[in-house]
């Protein structure tokens, strides 16, 4: 089985993990999880069947981790079953998603959110699983928490981006009122 062979849902490597009010990225955590079951990265290596360098940059997160790949990990590093919940769900809307990632790697909880945007935490949750959509301007204020584009927020761009990207000018909004 190589890397091309393996199907199932990709998982973001930025994804936290809190055990023990100890934080992790899901690549920290699952070499924390090999070191404390005793196992070197020979053995995590042969059960994902591949290369120990690209084992490293799994456990870097430079290496696309795969549902089928964290099960084989959850099963023998004996990690808790819930780390499934980091898997992306394909049918949330896009912005669900970015949504999201962008929380994840601001290393915030729904609620620190929630609250900074002055919503309840149970509709932030709703945005971000895709039950509800945030209307306008609180996508605005998702936008200026993480100094997001709203294009990227809304899929229209595959690669993050901040809106004071070096490469985009934004002109100057005028309003004239003829009389």
């Amino acid at each position: 089985m190589n890397r091309k062979q393996v199907t199932g849902k990709q998982v973001i490597a930025q994804m936290n993990v809190t055990i023990d009010d100890e934080r992790y990225t899901l690549n920290e955590f699952i070499q924390v999880s090999r070191e404390r079951e005793g196992y070197d990265i020979r053995f995590g290596a042969r059960i994902l069947d591949i290369s120990e360098n690209e084992y490293i940059e799994l456990e870097k997160g430079n290496y696309i981790i795969t549902e089928t790949m964290l099960n084989i990990l959850i099963n023998n590093y004996k990690m808790p079953r819930k780390i499934k919940r980091l898997l992306q769900n394909p049918d949330k809307p896009i912005h669900a998603q970015r949504i999201t990632e962008l929380r994840v790697k601001a290393q915030r909880t729904q609620k620190e959110t929630a609250e900074l945007l002055g919503i309840p935490q149970t509709t932030y949750a709703g945005y971000e699983t895709g039950r509800n959509e945030p209307d306008l301007t609180t996508l605005i204020k998702i936008a200026d928490l993480y100094d997001a584009d709203l294009n990227y927020i809304a899929g229209r761009y595959n690669k993050w981006t901040t809106k004071k990207h070096p490469l985009k000018q934004r002109m100057p909004i005028v309003s004239m009122h003829v009389c």
